[in-house]
């Protein structure tokens, strides 16, 4: 027998699409050590 109850999970990120968004502004950071282009926008990601 499961006891658990469904939760909504909590966090500071709020909703999945603002995690998502700070994801994506994290990864605008990370940079190819190659070229001057970020990971994003090369699409490696």
């Amino acid at each position: 027998m499961d006891d658990r109850k469904d939760m909504a999970p909590t966090g500071t990120a709020g909703t999945a699409s603002g995690l998502e968004d700070r994801i994506i502004e994290a990864l605008h950071e990370v940079y190819d050590p190659e070229i001057p282009v970020n990971i994003y926008e090369l699409g490696l990601v």
